[in-house]
C-alpha cells in the first residue's frame, strides 16, 4: 500500500490535482482498529482521466466501476484502490454527502493534513455514531444498516438525534435497492461476533420492516417445551450459534471448515447463522391453542416459505436461498428421530441423509442450537446432554454414509454386467447399493453383487 500511495503523490504535481484518502481506511486508523481495510478510497479534484492515464503509464491497470460517477479501481495483490471524482467544489462539500461523521474525515496527500469539518475525530474518541446532517439517512435509508454494522463492529453508539432519524426513516429501507439491503444485512451478521445483531435490528425497528411476523412472534411461543416467546427463542438460538462458532474450526470433534466457503461474498456460516435465527419464523402462522394445548404443527414448512420470499425479494444468491430454506424446513427432523429412537435407527438415519444429503451438517448444527436454546432454560430430564451425544453420533453416521457414496462400490458399467438394466434405471440401483451398504453394513463388492441379482425384480 505504501508504494501505491507514493506513486499517487508523485503524480499530483504533474497533474496539478488534489487527492485525499477518505472513508474506512482513515476511520479504522483513527479507531486503532486491529485490522486495517485492504482497500483505500481516494477522492480526486482535477481532471481524473489525465490522472488515471499517468497512473497507467506507471504500470497500474485500472478498470472503470462507474462511468457516470467517475469511479476507477486498481487491484494490486490483495489491495484495492478506488479513485473517485470529487463531489462538489471542495473536499468539505464531498464529505458533507457522506453518512456518519466518523466517515467524513479526509487526509490530504502532499500536505499530510487531516480535514475534519464535522468533528469526526471527537466522535471517534467518544465512541459516537452521528449523522453528518439530518438529510443523509433519508436520502439513503440503507445507511441505517451501515450504522448498525459500525455499532457492532466498533462498539459505537448512536446520538439521540441520529436515533430519532433512524426511527423516522426505517420504514423506507425495504424500498431501497434490494441488492444493497442484502449486502448490508449480511455484513451485519458477518461482523457480529457477540450475537447482538438481532437485538439491535429489533431495537431500531429494522427487523419488522424487513421480515414479517416479528412483533407477532413476541406474543406466542410459550408452551410445555418453551418458557419464552418464539422471538426470544430464535434470538437465543442465534446467540448460541455465534458463541460456539466464533473462531472455531471444529464442532463436536468434526471439521467444520466447510462453513467458511464463500458464496456471493459471504461465508456459508453467515447464511447458516441467519437460518438459525429464522428457524421458527413460521410459528405465528401455525399457532394453535386448543383449550390451553399449544401447538405449531407445520411451522417448519411455513417458515421455509416465509424465508424463501424474504431471501428472493432481497436478491440472495440462489444457492444461499436453497441452503436457508432447506435448513429451516428440516430443522425438526433430527429431534424427531431422537424422540422416536429405536433399534431400527439406521433406517431412519438413512432416510434423513438420503433426503437432505449435503445439507445434513447445516441441519444438525441448527437443530442443536435450537434444542440448546430450549433446554438451557428448561431441562428437567437432562435432555440437552443426551441430545448433544445424539447429534455427535449423527455427524459420525453421516460421514460414514458420505464415504459410501463417495466410494461408489459399483459403477454404472459394472452394474450392467451384473444384471440387464436400462441406463435410466442405474441410478435406482446405485441408491439401493448405498442403502444396503449403510443400513446392513455390506460393503464387500461380491456380496453387493449377490444382493443385486437376488433383488433384480425391484429394478
Amino acid at each position: 500500500m505504501k508504494q501505491i500511495v507514493e506513486d499517487l503523490i508523485s503524480l499530483l504535481i504533474i497533474c496539478r490535482g488534489e487527492a485525499y484518502i477518505v472513508g474506512g481506511y482513515i476511520r479504522d486508523k483513527l479507531l486503532n482498529f486491529k485490522e486495517l481495510p485492504k482497500d483505500i478510497d481516494i477522492v480526486y479534484k482535477g481532471d481524473l482521466n489525465v490522472y488515471i492515464d499517468k497512473l497507467k503509464s506507471k504500470g497500474y491497470n485500472f478498470f472503470q466501476l462507474n462511468k457516470e460517477l467517475g469511479i476507477y479501481r486498481i487491484i494490486v495483490k490483495d489491495k484495492i484502490v478506488d479513485i473517485t471524482k470529487m463531489k462538489g467544489n471542495c473536499i468539505e462539500e464531498d464529505l458533507a454527502k457522506r453518512d456518519f461523521t466518523i466517515n467524513s474525515i479526509a487526509f490530504k496527500l502532499m500536505d499530510n493534513k487531516i480535514i475534519d469539518p464535522f468533528e469526526g475525530r471527537k466522535d471517534i474518541k467518544t465512541k459516537t455514531l452521528r449523522q453528518v446532517n439530518e438529510n443523509v439517512i433519508g436520502e439513503d435509508p440503507v445507511r441505517i444498516l451501515r450504522g448498525i454494522r459500525f455499532y457492532i463492529k466498533y462498539g459505537l453508539h448512536f446520538t439521540k438525534s441520529t436515533e430519532e432519524t433512524i426511527f423516522f426513516q426505517v420504514q423506507n429501507i425495504s424500498k431501497c435497492a434490494k441488492e444493497r439491503v442484502f449486502s448490508e444485512f449480511m455484513n451485519i451478521i458477518q461482523c457480529d461476533n457477540s450475537g447482538i445483531a438481532f437485538d439491535l435490528l429489533d431495537k431500531y425497528n429494522v427487523l419488522k420492516n424487513l421480515l414479517p411476523y416479528i412483533d407477532d412472534l413476541k406474543c406466542i411461543g410459550k408452551c410445555k417445551y418453551h418458557i419464552v416467546d418464539a422471538f426470544t427463542h430464535m434470538n437465543i438460538s442465534y446467540k448460541y450459534f455465534k458463541k460456539i462458532f466464533k473462531d472455531r474450526q471444529k464442532f463436536m470433534g468434526f471439521n467444520i471448515e466447510f462453513l467458511n466457503k464463500n458464496l456471493g461474498g459471504f461465508c456459508l456460516k453467515d447464511y447458516t447463522a441467519f437460518a438459525t435465527f429464522a428457524h421458527d419464523i413460521g410459528k405465528f402462522k401455525c399457532y394453535k391453542n386448543n383449550n390451553g394445548k399449544v401447538s405449531f404443527y407445520g411451522h417448519n414448512i411455513s417458515g421455509a416459505k416465509i424465508a424463501n420470499n424474504f431471501c428472493n425479494y432481497f436478491k440472495f444468491p440462489k444457492k444461499a436461498v436453497k441452503l436457508i430454506t432447506t435448513v429451516i424446513e428440516a430443522h425438526m427432523y433430527p429431534l424427531g428421530i431422537f424422540k422416536n429412537f429405536n433399534s431400527n435407527y439406521k433406517k431412519h438415519f438413512y432416510n434423513f441423509f438420503y433426503k437432505y444429503d449435503r445439507y445434513v451438517p447445516y441441519i444438525l448444527i441448527v437443530s442443536f442450537c435450537d434444542v440448546y436454546a430450549t433446554r438451557s432454560l428448561l431441562d428437567p430430564e437432562n435432555e440437552l446432554e443426551k441430545y448433544k451425544k445424539f447429534i455427535k453420533n449423527l455427524f459420525k453416521e453421516y460421514y460414514i454414509y458420505r464415504s459410501i457414496l463417495d466410494k461408489r462400490i459399483l459403477k454404472g458399467d459394472e452394474i450392467k454386467n451384473v444384471i440387464e438394466i436400462e441406463s435410466n434405471k442405474i441410478g435406482k440401483v446405485i441408491d439401493y447399493i448405498n442403502k444396503i451398504a449403510y443400513i446392513n453394513g455390506i460393503k464387500d463388492k461380491d456380496n453387493i453383487i449377490s444382493y443385486i441379482r437376488s433383488n433384480k425384480k425391484y429394478f
